[in-house]
């Protein structure tokens, strides 16, 4: 039997590298895994433009689509896109939800230094580009981490830098690895 883990958090916080390290460490410690990065992007125009402005899994259609509304009509949100994809849609819910928190400043600072991505021809997408935005989304992330019994895990450092990547990971696995037994 699998388990569903789905990494969380604003653009630039490192969901990539995480998934990778964990799928390396679970791997190595003889788990099979499948990873999967939302929506599944491919080189046609449709693609491209869905890149510009869906997010990934559900936690991140929540928090990007909730962070553009406030009060009830945040609430009413929230509950419709529950039931839309939990419910209509039958998307499986984590096990796991692991928010990889990142001041926006921080993260903005690590999109900066990604290689160029086939889903855009922009330097950053139209969330990474919007500090607003990034920010009003990692506020509704970690109310939603909170709320539904997430996993938080800091990207930064006390000295306001990123944590070392090892670091991180281990933590991400310390959560993930008791649900492997």
């Amino acid at each position: 039997m699998g388990i569903l883990l789905a990494i969380e958090g604003i653009d630039g916080s490192g969901k990539g590298t995480q998934a990778a390290q964990l799928a390396e460490t679970a791997a190595a410690a003889g788990h099979r895994v499948a990873s999967f990065s939302f929506p599944l992007y491919d080189d046609n125009p449709f693609s491209r433009a869905v890149a510009d402005y869906l997010n990934r899994y559900v936690g991140s259609n929540a928090a990007h689509q909730g962070a553009k509304l406030e009060g009830a009509a945040r609430e009413r949100l929230l509950e419709w896109l529950d039931e839309v994809e939990y419910g209509e849609f039958a998307l499986p819910r984590p096990d796991l939800v692991v928010l990889l928190d990142s001041p926006v400043a921080l993260a903005r600072q690590l999109v900066g230094r990604k290689a160029a991505r086939a889903y855009t021809t922009l330097e950053a997408d139209i969330h990474e580009a919007d500090a607003g935005h990034s920010g009003a989304t990692r506020e509704l992330y970690l109310e939603l981490g909170r709320r539904d019994g997430w996993r938080i895990v800091s990207t930064e450092g006390e000295d306001g830098e990123p944590r070392d990547v090892g670091e991180v990971a281990s933590e991400v696995w310390s959560a993930v690895e008791p649900l492997l037994r």
